[in-house]
């Protein structure tokens, strides 16, 4: 068995993955959803399929495909590995729609900008409609917020006329289209997640004289045991809203004390999902105060966390506060053996690295096997001419155990030069000290080998512009533990 795993991704034909911590389709199980669009509106040039923001730290939306007009026709195509909501989003709007793996899905846009409206056509037209409607009922256009003046009585009244306006929109759906229970029981639910999120929002400004657990009665009915909404942006934010952001403005809640009580009143997945965002975020405080608490949580999280995507997620942010502007170790550099492919060569890391002194490193991994490391690979002439423009040197290390179909692979690939393979990827150092587990996966050195990003963006046009936001960052000073 494969000691890496090839995570397989696609958009339109086009892979567009987000930083490692956003992976959760895998090759194997995996199964591409196929979404088509019409409109007869030219100034629509664009739309894109994206999943909402997973991680608080996480700068953008992982974005799963992206289609031009093409004679008032979009095509999309993307893995899914289970069923959840992504978002179909077009320049200021966004809705939600459930998807299943196998799906094939055919909608129409009309109007133009904050106007512009979507309908849905076959099988399952009435459910989407129903969730783009919600998605309409929910957007921050439509929803109460909470003032500074505000009175928090009057706004839970606002709150609870809004969620059986809400309510009343999903049951009169139901009375004009057949629609099955899930997908009812699926609405009802985002209806009263939304109200629980904002319910909550109002928290952290403690108004005065509030009786919080009198404020929240109605609200705390719902428990964050429905892993299948973790997909949906009202579920996430009314978790974090109820069990971290009510209490990071009291001195009486350490952000391990916080922890601590997450660990005992949630499971599973969203219990992985709470954790680890909390880290994340307190992780970015970066104080020389916060170095032995956040020891401490990462300790917890490694404990108790099991889902794959937030695992990788713990490891990126633990590997950036501890490896961030600083060299590899010694250690590493001189265990970690690999093979040139233009000289037959045996070297250590620090070999290698020496050949390009005194100039930053973009290090990809991958392996011959694996589709998308190839895919990245075939449309990454944009990214290769700009670091060479910015004089970064571009290594591929490959994975791979069978070095003919490495060599195989590179001549197809044009992709010769700097090239090396792990003479043993199952023990070498870089291996266990990056805690690798999937490609393609990319690294960063600046010129003075000092590590600069650990996930770093793909060569590939969606992730372009955020490669030369980090190439260009390469002599900024960066604050980090010591």
């Amino acid at each position: 068995m494969r000691a890496v795993v090839c995570l397989f991704l696609f958009v339109a034909g086009l892979y567009t993955q987000a930083p490692a911590h956003a992976l959760n389709r895998s090759a194997v199980a995996a199964k591409p959803v196929m979404m088509t669009g019409y409109t007869d509106n030219p100034g629509i040039k664009n739309v894109a399929i994206v999943q909402s923001i997973l991680f608080y730290t996480q700068m953008r939306p992982e974005q799963l495909a992206e289609s031009s007009q093409q004679d008032g026709r979009f095509h999309l195509a993307f893995l899914q590995a289970q069923p959840g909501f992504v978002y179909l989003t077009i320049l200021g709007k966004a809705w939600a729609v459930y998807v299943q793996p196998g799906d094939n899905i055919v909608f129409r846009l009309s109007g133009s900008g904050p106007a512009t409206s979507i309908t849905f056509e076959g099988e399952q037209a009435a459910t989407q409609q129903l969730f783009a409607q919600l998605s309409e009922l929910t957007s921050s256009k439509l929803t109460p917020r909470y003032g500074q003046n505000n009175d928090p009585a009057a706004f839970k009244t606002t709150l609870t006329a809004w969620r059986q306006a809400l309510q009343d929109s999903i049951a009169l759906a139901v009375l004009k289209h057949p629609i099955k229970s899930r997908a009812v029981n699926l609405a009802q639910a985002w209806a009263n997640y939304a109200y629980v999120r904002l319910i909550y929002s109002v928290l952290p400004a403690r108004p005065t004289g509030l009786d919080a657990s009198e404020y929240t009665r109605e609200a705390d009915k719902y428990p964050f045991n429905r892993h299948e909404l973790l997909s949906l942006d009202a579920y996430r934010d009314a978790a974090m809203g109820k069990y971290v952001f009510r209490y990071r403005q009291d001195t009486a809640w350490s952000n391990e004390k916080i922890a601590a009580n997450v660990s005992k009143l949630l499971q599973g997945k969203t219990r992985d999902h709470v954790l680890t965002n909390l880290i994340g975020l307190y992780a970015q405080k970066q104080t020389p105060e916060s170095q032995a608490p956040l020891t401490r949580l990462f300790a917890v999280a490694k404990e108790q966390v099991r889902d794959s995507i937030y695992v990788a997620y713990l490891h990126e942010t633990e590997l950036k506060l501890r490896v961030l502007d600083k060299p590899l170790p010694d250690s590493i550099l001189n265990s970690t053996y690999l093979l040139d492919y233009t000289s037959g060569k045996k070297l250590t890391l620090k070999d290698v690295l020496a050949s390009y002194q005194g100039q930053p490193v973009y290090i990809d991994l991958w392996a011959s096997w694996c589709i998308p490391c190839r895919e990245d690979i075939a449309k990454s002439a944009a990214a290769k001419q700009y670091l060479t423009e910015k004089n970064v040197q571009y290594l591929y290390f490959s994975t791979d155990k069978d070095v003919t179909a490495w060599k195989k692979a590179a001549v197809q690939d044009s992709i010769t030069t700097r090239q090396y393979v792990f003479v043993s990827n199952t023990t070498a150092s870089l291996f266990s000290f990056l805690n690798h587990e999937f490609i393609p996966r990319y690294l960063l050195l600046d010129k003075s080998h000092k590590v600069k990003a650990t996930y770093a963006p793909r060569p590939t046009p969606p992730f372009l512009n955020e490669l030369k936001a980090l190439v260009g960052s390469l002599e900024a000073r960066v604050v980090t533990f010591n």
